[in-house]
């Protein structure tokens, strides 16, 4: 039997990427969300994707096989 498929979605709270990891995992996919404001609940982790060093170790732990970036900053007047 064919393992699913691990996917880590980077802004895993956000509109997009919680429609995403919602989508993937009802596909069966095994998936892994990452997030800022890390929100309590299996399948999260915190993560600033400004620290490189964080990113690269949450890469290796998580070992995934598509990474899906959907993550913004939702404050339209700052951007």
């Amino acid at each position: 039997m064919m393992r699913p498929p691990r996917i880590l979605v980077i802004g895993a709270t956000g509109l997009v990427g919680n429609a995403l990891q919602r989508a993937w995992t009802r596909a069966g996919a095994e998936v892994v969300g990452a997030t800022y404001h890390c929100h309590p609940g299996p399948g999260y982790r915190q993560l600033d994707i400004q620290n490189e060093a964080a990113v690269g170790r949450l890469l290796e732990a998580v070992s995934p096989s598509l990474v899906a970036l959907p993550a913004a900053n939702p404050n339209v007047d700052q951007c």
